[in-house]
């Protein structure tokens, strides 16, 4: 009997909501909770169930077609490669599951527990700040910028990546026009009638007028 006819054979969602109308606030919570746990037990079930066919050699080429990204994630699962405390975080976030089972398991097991993690960003003008945030709790970008590449990243190795996309996405900018004056980020000056002037005498110009008394504006 296949797995999709079984499912087949689920309640109607309408009998469901019947069955928990009238809960109270607390019975409503308890029964969330037991549903949850059921979704991670039966993800580590899979997972026992898979270990017991690639132990006795059985080509799970088929199952692996029929479910995708879910029999990866599984399969992980398996082998030890993903701590099995991380299971409560499915089926909300199996991305992060994915991501978090690339650390080392202590690891793992830091953000299987609701440990805080240092989250730096940086604003436009480029400078940074810093948060404490849980895995679940961040933005899919925090994630992959504090648990990438399969160790946690300290807060300047954050800063450094930060930096260095900022300085791609510059590079990538046209030159912007400034009042009548063309500025380059690769090119650090600006076109003044047929003349390059590097910024820095530009500054060096701003200063000057300011100690005459010259007010922007005025």
């Amino acid at each position: 009997m296949t797995v999709t006819h079984e499912l087949a054979k689920l309640p109607p969602l309408d009998h469901l909501v019947e069955r928990y109308r009238g809960l109270s606030e607390s019975g409503w919570e308890q029964a969330f909770a037991a549903a949850m746990m059921r979704q991670a037990s039966g993800l580590l079930e899979c997972a026992a169930l898979i270990r017991v066919k690639e132990d006795a050699g059985v080509d799970l080429e088929g199952l692996k077609e029929r479910y995708r990204e879910f029999f990866h994630l599984v399969r992980r699962f398996s082998t030890g490669d993903v701590v099995a405390e991380l299971a409560a975080f499915w089926p909300d976030h199996p991305q992060l599951i994915t991501l978090l089972g690339r650390l080392p398991k202590p690891d793992q097991l830091r953000a299987a527990s609701g440990d805080s993690f240092d989250v730096i960003e940086m604003d436009r003008e480029g400078g940074f700040s810093k948060y404490k945030r849980t895995a679940v709790r961040m933005t899919p970008e925090q994630r992959r910028r504090v648990f990438g590449g399969g160790f946690i990243r300290n807060e300047q190795e954050q800063r450094d990546l930060l930096t260095a996309r900022r300085t791609r996405d510059l590079r990538r900018r046209p030159p912007e026009k400034v009042g009548g004056y063309l500025l380059d980020y690769d090119d650090p000056s600006a076109t003044i009638g047929n003349r390059r002037v590097p910024l820095s005498v530009l500054d060096e110009i701003v200063r000057a007028l300011k100690r005459f008394g010259y007010k922007q504006g005025g």
